[in-house]
């Protein structure tokens, strides 16, 4: 009895505040995390975000480790419910070095009076500027939040904007002229596309190995002739539903394939 009563004390006493400085010093007398700090972090960059979040409220020291946590993924796809943006801006705040973020508006329960719209990719490139991999599916998206994100968030190189039909060439061209390391892009039914968009992709991010256009159906085989030209990794293309396009795409060794 005795025992267990120390045992609470000391956890008790790892809940209290303490000042950054002195986070060694909780996981110390904390008797759960008798490991040194590195290791602790190491096993807390394997959780998924959901899990992440509720650490972070274990204790102070905990929550500290939480956030100085490099390539934290802010992957939404596993929350059922509705992804306020209170709720989004919140664990932006709680994780500011992610590098990967993901939500897919089509989640969203039916009948949900949310929308994913440009506040929440602005909150976003603000509080999380380190981001390589971005991923907003079905969203409300305007070229303007688009270009916020590429002006903030510079180290992009993975964008997935599917079904994302609002966006138009200005959106490209934005990432285009602000993330040229992207290399993985994904456009599926952008419908407002067109081939002046595609060919500044190619020019200005040579480094492009997976381009995913499918849908798109206003691009002709001009804007794919320079993306072939000027981008010497392609591995995969996808320009299924591309009805203007008559390009042989095995004849250039590529996969089409979508990612």
């Amino acid at each position: 009895m005795a025992e267990d009563s120390r045992d609470t004390r000391t956890v008790s006493r790892c809940k209290a505040s303490a000042s950054n400085g002195d986070v060694q010093q909780d996981l110390d007398r904390c008797m759960i995390l008798c490991v040194p700090v590195e290791i602790t972090r190491m096993i807390l960059g394997k959780l998924e975000i959901q899990d992440l979040i509720a650490v972070a409220g274990v204790c102070r020291a905990w929550r500290v480790l939480s956030l100085q946590l490099d390539n934290v993924d802010l992957d939404f796809w596993w929350c059922k419910p509705n992804v306020s943006h209170e709720l989004f801006s919140l664990w932006c705040d709680r994780f500011p070095r992610a590098t990967r973020a993901a939500l897919y508006a089509g989640m969203m329960p039916r009948g949900s009076d949310i929308y994913v719209e440009d506040g929440y990719v602005i909150t976003l490139a603000n509080k999380c500027p380190n981001l390589t991999h971005f991923t907003f599916k079905e969203c409300l998206l305007s070229d303007k939040a688009v270009a916020y994100l590429a002006e903030h968030c510079p180290g992009l190189q993975y964008v997935n904007l599917n079904y994302c039909w609002r966006l138009s060439n200005a959106a490209v061209g934005a990432l285009a002229a602000k993330c040229c390391g992207i290399t993985h892009i994904s456009l599926f039914y952008c419908t407002k596309l067109q081939d002046e968009a595609i060919k500044d992709l190619a020019i200005k991010c040579p480094g492009l190995t997976h381009v995913n256009v499918g849908g798109c159906f206003l691009l002709t085989d001009g804007a794919i002739g320079v993306l072939i030209d000027k981008c010497a990794k392609l591995q995969t293309l996808n320009v299924s539903h591309c009805w203007q396009m008559k390009v042989n795409l095995r004849t250039h060794g590529l996969n089409s394939n979508a990612f």
